[in-house]
Order: structure tokens, then C-alpha cells, then sequence
């Protein structure tokens, strides 16, 4: 019995040992491996869903007559994932109540938080973290000054990174030069060409930062395309070239959701030219002008099933849903099955910064 134990003591002392040695050599590692894992999963940059003056992207409950925040249930129409929300109250007189409310697909759900304010709470902030892969957000108000909603994504996962084209491929045959400047800038210059991920992606929150250096210059982020197909996809235009007076006329399409046929043609004026930055080209103008050339600017777009929607310096631009018949190509109709991401190089001109390109992928 005493040989047994030493035995036992000996094998343990060996397999302690050898769990100290790996602790030492590998513990590092562990550590390392954990490290990278949390800087790939990146916060994006922060949306306004509602500044205190424009509903831009809301829905108002039938027969609300007041701005959002002062009564009802107001629902925004973009489907994010992982997210931090920011709410910023205004002067509140008397005790008013917000529920945040998670919505499913009937613009139902259960409520998940709920503020109350009392006098003396003006210019109060509220947050709070919500952690599906895929939500859209409800606010059910009474007697409440709503000031601002901030929402900023989280868990995203980039597509450069910063050194070469490991994950794209360059549709060969064309003119466009992509290449990395030693500070993990990717320069795009001379075209036509086209930069396309080698994986697809179908329901996501996208952010690229953007930068024009040139007056007026022409490039878009292709999404949903077709692999290996040259620039055939969504476009979400890049193009800083604004005028004065709303002196530009689209012609944009109205389809019936239910029959997927068109059912008028409404004339739209807009200060845009090409559609400008962070419309979807040939479908929707941008509705207002959010970037500049010469300086960088965030680019978000967000895709949910038929519905599109598109931010430019967190300021939103387009809401749209594409209700056209089917097609496997989005420039034809609406794409249900997943397509890649892919950079425009436009022509001769072309001279464009891109950086800090992050996706985080939603649930179907």
C-alpha cells in the first residue's frame, strides 16, 4: 500500500509538473489567442436613429399626430445585431415612461427595459446593451421629450486586413490598382475595376470609412452581388457632388409588395448628382448631403431580407425595401440569396481611400 501511494504521489507530482510547464509555455499563448479574438470583434461606428427633429427611418403608430418620443409606439424600420444604445431625454416637467421594445417580424414583442422619469431628471442619458444577432427596436412613450437615440453595432468582424488582399480577389482583366499603404490604408486608383470578397454574406450590418481624393469622384460598395460576375450587385453609391438647389430629376419605381409589380413612377428632386453618396444606385437618390471630398466618412449599410438601409457619418440616407419580382441579379430585381462585397473602381479618375471594412452577419 505505502509503494502504491508513493506511486501515486510520484504520477502526481509529475502530471502537476507538467501542468505548471504547460501553464508556462502556453498560458501566453491562450492569453494571446484570447486577445485577438476581442480585437477582431470591433464596435462600429455610432448611428443616430432619431435626433430630436426627423423620424427619417421610423414608422408612426396610425393616427399619431406628435414627434417621436411624446406618445405611442414608434418602430424603426433596420434590423441591426449586437448593439449599444444610447437614450438621451429632454426637459421632462412631470413623471413620464419609455418601454424599448423588441420587435419580431409583426412588429410585436415583449418589452425589454423600461425608463421612468421623474422633474428634475432633464437631460438625463439612459443606455443599455442588447446582445440578438438580429432586433429591430420599438419605443412605446408617454409624456416623454425623447432628445436623441444613438445606436452604435458591436461584435464586428473586419474584412481587411491592413496589409493585403488575403479574403478578396481582383476581377481580372481590368485597370484598377488596389494596394496598401503602410499605415493599413487600401488605395484604389485608375479603373474600371473590381475588388470582391471571397465569401457572401446575406443578412448584416456593413461600415467602411471612405475617403475621395479628388473633387466629384465615382466608386460604390457592391453588396449581395454574384461571385466572380463584374460588378453585379446592390450599389451604394460614393459620389460627393451636391448642388445648391434640388435641379436633379429620378424617376423611382413604386412596386406592389404583394404582387411585386409596379404600381406608379414618382418623380423625385433631390440637390444629388449620380444619386449621390450612400443612395442605392438606380433605385434611390441619398436624401440629403452627409460627406466631402478630400476628408474620411463612414459609410454603413444594413440589409435585412427586402429591406435596405444606408447611413452616411451616422446620419441615415436611404430606407427602402425592394419590393421588385425576384432575380438573381440585383440589378434586374431582388436578390434573396446571399452575394459578395466588392469595391468599384470607376474609371481613369479613380483615386479612393478605404479603410476599417466590418460586417457583423444576422440571423435569417
Amino acid at each position: 500500500m505505502a509503494s502504491n501511494r508513493q506511486t501515486l504521489w510520484q504520477s502526481s507530482g509529475k502530471l502537476l509538473g507538467l501542468g505548471l510547464m504547460a501553464l508556462v509555455l502556453f498560458g501566453p499563448l491562450a492569453l494571446w489567442a484570447a486577445t485577438i479574438q476581442e480585437q477582431n470583434d470591433e464596435e462600429g461606428t455610432a448611428l443616430t436613429l432619431w435626433d430630436g427633429k426627423d423620424p427619417f427611418g421610423w414608422k408612426a403608430p396610425e393616427g399619431t399626430t406628435g414627434p417621436l418620443g411624446q406618445g405611442g409606439m414608434w418602430i424603426h424600420g433596420t434590423t441591426f445585431g449586437p448593439s449599444h444604445i444610447d437614450f438621451k431625454f429632454g426637459e421632462v416637467e412631470q413623471s413620464a415612461q419609455m418601454q424599448v421594445v423588441i420587435l419580431g417580424k409583426d412588429d410585436s414583442g415583449p418589452p425589454v427595459n423600461t425608463f421612468t422619469l421623474s422633474p428634475g431628471n432633464a437631460g438625463a442619458v439612459s443606455t443599455m446593451d442588447i446582445v440578438s444577432d438580429g432586433f429591430r427596436i420599438g419605443l412605446k412613450t408617454k409624456n416623454l421629450t425623447l432628445a436623441s437615440v444613438k445606436l452604435t453595432p458591436r461584435k464586428m468582424k473586419p474584412l481587411f486586413n491592413g496589409k493585403d488582399l488575403e479574403g478578396w480577389s481582383v476581377f481580372p482583366g481590368k485597370k484598377t490598382d488596389f494596394t496598401w499603404s503602410k499605415d493599413g490604408v487600401l488605395s484604389v486608383k485608375n479603373g474600371p475595376g473590381d475588388l470582391q470578397t471571397k465569401e457572401t454574406f446575406d443578412h448584416f450590418v456593413a461600415q467602411v470609412d471612405i475617403k475621395t481624393n479628388g473633387k466629384h469622384l465615382n466608386s460604390g460598395i457592391f453588396f449581395k452581388g454574384l461571385p466572380d460576375q463584374y460588378w453585379k450587385g446592390y450599389e451604394a453609391q460614393v459620389r460627393n457632388q451636391f448642388n445648391e438647389k434640388a435641379d436633379q430629376k429620378y424617376t423611382v419605381d413604386i412596386y406592389d409588395p404583394k404582387t411585386n409589380a409596379v404600381k406608379s413612377k414618382e418623380t423625385v428632386m433631390s440637390k444629388a448628382v449620380d444619386y449621390g453618396t450612400g443612395a442605392i444606385y438606380r433605385r434611390l437618390p441619398t436624401r440629403l448631403q452627409a460627406s466631402k471630398d478630400g476628408e474620411w466618412f463612414t459609410m454603413t449599410i444594413a440589409v435585412k431580407d427586402r429591406h435596405i438601409a444606408t447611413w452616411v457619418n451616422g446620419v441615415q440616407t436611404v430606407d427602402w425595401t425592394d419590393n421588385r419580382p425576384a432575380n438573381e441579379n440585383p440589378r434586374e430585381g431582388y436578390r434573396a440569396k446571399p452575394g459578395i462585397f466588392s469595391i468599384q473602381g470607376h474609371d481613369p479618375t479613380t483615386d479612393i481611400d478605404f479603410k476599417n471594412f466590418r460586417v457583423t452577419k444576422l440571423s435569417p
